[in-house]
């Protein structure tokens, strides 16, 4: 497992008078960021006082409820009679997490018989990689007069991975790293301090010396035992296990060998806001991605661990219920009571829908929503006539599964009166499959004669004899009239089409010339002979119609009903009289 510098910050400092026996402490620091639990914490403590000062530097201590404790490895000195200066390595290794708001303090403690001016400063690191283990120290190099500081050292074990040198010195050194190291923080106060390292260096003789040459020095340094054997990075549990395909959601990682600068990917991509929170968790917010399970895979210095399966993206599934809905009215009355569509979301992640209507007098509210409403949808009949309406409510949203989905409603106005039996001022009146249709167009007629005078027409036969020569029987002589619509409304579509499939198919219907007439006079029983519609000239989906009707029969005799209406599974009508059953159609 590779050593690794992970953080570096500056410390705490104090420069002031201590009393006698008085204990002084530097202002707090902390990290700038959390370090992650099992890491090693090193702290570079530089101090000095004047002449040969009496004075002692304890371990560092760290406040905020943090359970980890500071030790002292090595320290070093140098003195000259004016200034007493030394430097000393402090860690923690295996450190539980701390937090930025987790600071430390370093004290100074004055042993002299009277005040003294002390000056003290300290650095922080946070290395990953390292066991903890001390493999070896050594301070032989203090209060050296001039020379190179530093020596020539060597390390009997095979798994060395960090070496950290410290120094400090009397002013006017000019201090660069050693080969193979990389310089840390200088010292803030004291007048020359300054700390290098060395990364996963190779097992046996390692040079320590810094580049420059002091009058006057000090220097120690220790080494440290990388972690131990062949760690592999893996992946155990995500939670929670699973998210929207638009991503966002915050979930956290376990598993082993977490270091600090990992990066995780779910499918692929890349999540973001990553926190290697410890060797064993780490913390994140999924990205995008599509519909399924997709492998979560968290890669670091040590290599990529992966849970196959580790997390579902889900995505939204449009629910509405029901897909129909029928309302009726009486012409003239009230609208019909609301009725009410469910919509929810069939499975995770976060559904925006919207809902439009094709028709005006159909409504729905509210006309957009989330993962589950209600929809109240209302119907008004104001300025339409007797008769049925369709329209449809279209409800859609985007990246749901089964969407667009269609609520088909139907809407039927009648009048106040009741069907064709008399007693209703409806036109037309028809019974397909034995229900009864009510039907009365907004635009009348033009009337061609009378209503109650209708033409003669003879319905002939032709045939070929057995001589060859042509024939002509009158089979019957039918009394037929042309109703003529000069304009048909474009609401009346629908019901004009389902009364011509009707008609022409062979039905037998009711029909009333004038609907202003008494409701116990004027039906009359006939059959249609034709439809003609011609488009209007210049008017879009306009058209006239020219119906030609033929009677079957009067449903009405003297103002009084021959007899009551009976309905056969055929669709044809008889009249029940006392003289026996007249079969019309």
């Amino acid at each position: 497992m590779a050593a690794a510098l992970v953080q570096s910050n500056v410390g705490g400092s104090f420069s002031g008078s201590v009393a006698s026996g008085a204990v002084a402490n530097t202002s707090a620091a902390g990290f700038a960021s959390a370090t992650a639990a099992g890491n090693l914490l090193i702290a570079i403590v530089y101090s000095s006082g004047p002449g040969v000062a009496n004075y002692e530097v304890d371990a560092p201590t760290t406040i905020g409820g943090y359970s980890g404790a500071w030790s002292q490895l090595n320290g070093s000195n140098w003195g000259d009679g004016t200034t007493d200066a030394r430097v000393a390595i402090m860690y923690i290794a295996g450190a539980p997490a701390m937090s930025p708001v987790q600071t430390t303090t370093q004290p100074i403690q004055n042993h002299d018989t009277g005040s003294q001016t002390l000056t003290i400063d300290f650095d922080l690191y946070e290395f990953s990689g390292v066991n903890g283990a001390v493999n070896e120290l050594n301070d032989s190099n203090d209060n050296q007069t001039g020379g190179t500081p530093g020596g020539i050292f060597g390390f009997s074990t095979a798994d060395t991975d960090l070496i950290i040198a410290a120094f400090i010195a009397e002013p006017g050194s000019n201090i660069s790293a050693g080969s193979g190291y990389t310089l840390g923080i200088n010292s803030s106060l004291v007048t020359v301090g300054q700390m290098q390292y060395q990364l996963n260096a190779p097992p046996g003789q390692t040079a320590v010396s810094f580049s420059s040459t002091e009058p006057q020095w000090g220097c120690c340094y220790v080494s440290f035992q990388g972690a131990s054997g062949s760690p592999t990075v893996t992946v155990t549990n995500v939670s929670p296990s699973s998210g929207p395909i638009a991503g966002g959601t915050a979930v956290t990682i376990t598993g082993t060998d977490f270091l600090s600068g990992a990066t995780v990917s779910f499918g692929g991509n890349a999540a973001t806001s990553v926190v290697v929170v410890s060797s064993t968790e780490i913390t994140c917010v999924t990205p995008a991605g599509s519909a399924g399970y997709v492998t979560v895979s968290v890669t670091d210095s040590d290599g990529t661990g992966s849970l196959p399966d580790g997390f579902l993206y889900t995505e939204p599934i449009l629910d509405v219920s029901p897909s129909t809905l029928g309302f009726g009215a009486v012409l003239g009355g009230s609208n019909p009571s609301s009725q009410n569509v469910s919509v929810s979301n069939g499975d995770g992640g976060t559904l925006a829908w919207s809902v439009s209507s094709d028709e005006s007098w159909l409504t729905a509210s509210p006309t957009s929503g989330g993962n589950s409403n209600t929809v109240v949808v209302s119907a008004s009949i104001a300025g339409l006539a007797v008769g049925t309406y369709t329209g449809h409510l279209t409800f859609s949203a985007s990246g749901a599964l089964d969407s667009p989905q269609v609520v088909t409603v139907t809407l039927t106005i009648s009048s106040s009166g009741g069907g064709g039996g008399g007693g209703s001022e409806y036109m037309f009146v028809y019974f397909p499959s034995g229900t009864e249709v009510d039907f009365t167009p907004v635009f009348s007629p033009v009337a061609k004669q009378p209503e109650y005078q209708w033409g003669l027409e003879a319905k002939r036969v032709d045939s070929i004899t057995a001589s060859g020569l042509k024939q002509s029987v009158c089979e019957r002589i039918d009394q037929v009239t042309t109703v003529k619509f000069p304009y048909v409304a474009l609401s009346d579509m629908a019901a004009w089409k389902a009364f011509e499939s009707y008609a022409l198919g062979g039905g037998t219907f009711f029909y009333r010339p004038n609907i202003g007439w008494s409701d116990d006079t004027g039906y009359l029983t006939c059959a249609m002979v034709s439809m003609d519609w011609t488009p209007k000239f210049k008017s879009f989906q306009a058209f006239s119609l020219d119906m030609k009707l033929r009677l079957v029969a009067e449903s009405f005799v003297g103002g009084s009903i021959v007899g009551d209406i009976l309905l056969e599974d055929g669709g044809g009508i008889e009249l029940e009289s006392g003289a026996g059953v007249v079969q019309l159609g």
